[in-house]
């Protein structure tokens, strides 16, 4: 039997297509019996690319071999899926599952967690943010518009454009926070499936003597303060302002304004413990504060110390499970703070403040 080979067979390249007339021929050559030296020699098509057209079902697998598989989510059912959950706050929480019942889909969860990742939705913890109403956002908003043009530098504390300026570096960020015993976060161990069990991989609960330590600390562009472990006055249910006025302004704070001057500003939250007892001898003093806004953590850099040594207290392999060693570890951990690593933090109110602006007063990303 002849084959009609043409008589310039054109060069291929890596990846390129073969003619449909020779595929053809390559096909019929090995019905015949031909073997792949013979096919190249005839055809100049090499042997792996022989057995590559003879195990094709189809003479072009690029157009009528291609099998096309039916979609179970199309693209007007994945837009609906995603209007869907970005519709308010409680279906953001719905389940892949839930999702397909309420929306009555035929794809499984499975397949609309594939189709949602590609379109960049996925499952993830949320993040804890302080609740914000309405007014608190308000007033969040108005205090990042009057400090707008604060900075870190001299020209931001004296502008000459008209725009009312400041000096975050003039500034004491002051701060409460409790630690308690008892509380380990989650644990990671490395173990078999049979040690699931074995005291050296589990993690002990202790549901009886639990401590917690409520401590006050103040951070400046180059200045710490000594850490105070805050103690409730006798016949008290908690820490009021009369003990924050005893325990943290008479002997910390009041002493240093007197060194700094009068162009230093004193950060404080809106606690309880602030007014009271302590509001009229801090303006006796001549004390300036800010008109800090409700839940705004994220406008403190002092917060960022607090998560600091919380983490380095989860990270402890031994840890403390009395008042008295718990209050070893704070300590130990409040010598280690530099406050020229925690300056970049200062730095970033300006970008901080911007991003409140942005979401109207809404919570930020700390």
């Amino acid at each position: 039997m002849e084959y009609d080979i043409p008589s310039s067979s054109p060069l291929h390249g890596p990846g390129d297509n073969w003619n449909t007339p020779r595929r053809a021929r390559v096909r019929q050559m090995r019905r015949d019996g031909k073997s792949w030296g013979n096919i190249f020699k005839q055809l100049g098509v090499p042997r792996a690319s022989a057995r590559s057209i003879c195990k094709d079902k189809s003479s072009r697998t690029t157009r009528k071999g291609k099998q096309y598989h039916h979609l179970l989510l199309s693209i007007r059912a994945i837009r609906q899926i995603i209007r869907h959950i970005a519709r308010n706050h409680g279906t953001h929480r719905l389940t892949f599952e839930q999702v397909r019942q309420q929306l009555g889909l035929v794809a499984s969860a499975r397949t609309i967690r594939r189709e949602l990742r590609k379109n960049g939705y996925r499952r993830c913890i949320a993040c804890p943010r302080p609740f914000i109403s309405r007014a608190q956002g308000k007033r969040r908003l108005a205090f990042a518009r009057e400090h707008q043009w604060w900075g870190t530098s001299d020209y931001a504390a004296h502008r000459d454009d008209g725009k009312q300026g400041g000096d975050w570096r003039k500034v004491i960020w002051s701060d409460e926070a409790t630690f308690d015993t008892g509380k380990d976060g989650r644990v990671w161990v490395t173990r078999r499936v049979d040690e699931k069990c074995c005291p050296d991989c589990i993690k002990s609960i202790y549901r009886s003597g639990r401590s917690s330590v409520m401590i006050w600390g103040a951070l400046g562009w180059d200045y710490k303060s000594p850490l105070v472990f805050m103690e409730k006055l006798p016949g008290r249910k908690g820490i009021c302002s009369k003990a924050y006025l005893q325990e943290v302004l008479e002997p910390v704070v009041f002493p240093l304004f007197e060194t700094l001057g009068p162009e230093y500003i004193f950060m404080e939250d809106g606690s309880k413990v602030h007014l009271g007892f302590a509001r009229l001898p801090r303006l006796e003093h001549g004390v300036r504060g800010f008109n800090w806004p409700p839940s705004s953590p994220d406008l403190n850099p002092i917060e960022k110390v607090w998560r600091w040594m919380k983490g380095e207290l989860n990270k402890m392999a031994y840890k403390p499970r009395n008042k008295a060693a718990l209050m070893e570890a704070i300590q130990g951990l409040w010598d280690r703070v530099d406050p020229l690593d925690y300056r970049h933090y200062v730095e970033q109110l300006t970008y901080k403040v911007d991003d409140v602006i942005k979401v109207r007063g809404l919570a930020t990303i700390n």
